[in-house]
């Protein structure tokens, strides 16, 4: 045993809790649809999910507006996942999946149209008007690592962290390092997630040109985030991970729930891992993906009294 789960949250196209995900994957209610957006694309389909509430979780209101599409959904998949831990957020540890850099929609076009004389890039430009048109807050709606630190700071947490780079198995990924610092006592609990948007029109592009999008492979976005605490926890665990591999990407395969909920990239294979947890089902999770990386996880069943594990997970309540 290397640790137990206490704690889900999750944001998909399908909901915006356990319980309504849980509800339309029963009924095979599907996400996917028309997105006028990418209407120029070869398959102008995408799965979004609905404008997710953070002011229980967020600091500052006004600071919405240094998120990403994905640093929101984390934060939203973040908060539920903690939940009504007791510990100390200080030493709380945060390990973070995330997808391909977000590229620019448009933000920047002045400033690079100003850095040009005679349809060539020029440093002095560059450096000059260029420079100055150039917008001060789109580092911080492009860079990755900036998902792990938005949640960080509006949950005042504090301990280890890590963020993993990748597709599918960058969740899982951020899983094992969140398994692996509690199981060596580096952290009394972390939160482990993955949360990735690539339903913009330059996302969805970039990965048609990879061969990565398509009518079976719909561009998606979620988040998902799971509380790991050690094995000797005194709350009650939704699942225990029993032993975690890694190596190289086998042929990849996609998740049953991909045809209802698109692809969500980085929080694809944790989306898997957690509604195994919420069926309360053992066995082996895994993640093959387009980087190369395979993750597997083993589950056991919950201890006695860790059964009905979605209905105990209403039961602890979540701020709305």
């Amino acid at each position: 045993m290397i640790a137990r789960i206490t704690g889900v949250g999750l944001v998909t196209p399908l909901g915006p809790d356990a319980a309504t995900v849980w509800a339309r994957l029963a009924a095979g209610a599907g996400a996917c649809a028309p997105d006028p957006e990418l209407a120029a694309l070869p398959c102008h389909l995408s799965a979004r999910a609905a404008e997710v509430p953070l002011h229980p979780w967020l600091l500052r209101r006004k600071d919405r507006k240094l998120l990403s599409r994905a640093a929101e959904l984390a934060l939203a998949a973040a908060g539920p996942a903690l939940g009504a831990w007791a510990g100390q957020r200080e030493a709380l540890g945060l390990f973070v999946g995330v997808g391909r850099e977000p590229p620019d929609t448009g933000s920047a076009e002045p400033a690079l149209a100003a850095s040009c004389v005679g349809g060539h890039l020029d440093p002095s430009a560059l450096a000059g008007p260029g420079r100055a048109l150039y917008p001060p807050l789109l580092p911080l709606l492009t860079l990755p690592n900036l998902v792990l630190s938005h949640v960080s700071i509006n949950l005042g947490i504090r301990g280890p962290n890590g963020t993993v780079a990748g597709e599918a198995a960058a969740g899982l990924g951020a899983l094992a390092e969140a398994a692996f610092a509690v199981a060596e006592g580096s952290c009394p609990a972390a939160l482990a997630g993955g949360a990735d948007s690539r339903i913009d029109f330059g996302s969805a592009r970039d990965l048609y040109r990879l061969g990565r999008a398509g009518p079976a492979r719909v561009p998606a976005e979620g988040a998902v985030f799971l509380l790991v605490e050690p094995p000797g926890s005194a709350r009650a665990a939704l699942a225990t991970i029993v032993a975690i591999r890694r190596g190289p990407s086998r042929e990849p395969r996609a998740p049953a729930h991909r045809a209802l909920t698109g692809d969500l990239g980085a929080a694809d294979g944790l989306l898997d891992l957690a509604l195994a947890v919420l069926g309360g089902r053992s066995g082996t999770v895994v993640a093959d993906d387009d980087e190369g990386a395979r993750i597997e996880v083993d589950l056991a069943p919950p201890p006695p009294g860790g059964r009905d594990t979605l209905r105990r997970l209403l039961e602890r309540g979540e701020p709305s």
